[in-house]
């Protein structure tokens, strides 16, 4: 739903209050990308390293091969930054 309202300079201008500016949705678009990358190779370098580990190793730090998987979302979830 668009709204007006008045800028700095005392103009009307239209304003989605759901959206934003053109420039803010743009930067919240670029923001959430780079999140989801840096999410995703957090997962991947997790994942990759501790299936790379021997049971023996997963089990030195308290973890089994069943764990591997929500241990990488876990470090991917930690990327995450409020977009």
């Amino acid at each position: 739903m668009a709204t007006y309202e008045l800028n700095n300079h005392g103009v009307f201008s239209e304003h989605d209050a759901k959206s934003g500016t053109v420039l803010e949705r743009i930067r919240k678009a670029y923001a959430k990308l780079f999140v989801t990358s840096e999410e995703r190779r957090a997962y991947n370098e997790t994942l990759s390293e501790l299936q790379s580990m021997s049971d023996r190793d997963l089990n030195d730090i308290g973890i089994t091969r069943g764990d591997i998987y929500r241990i990488a979302r876990e470090a991917a979830e930690m990327k995450r930054v409020k977009v």
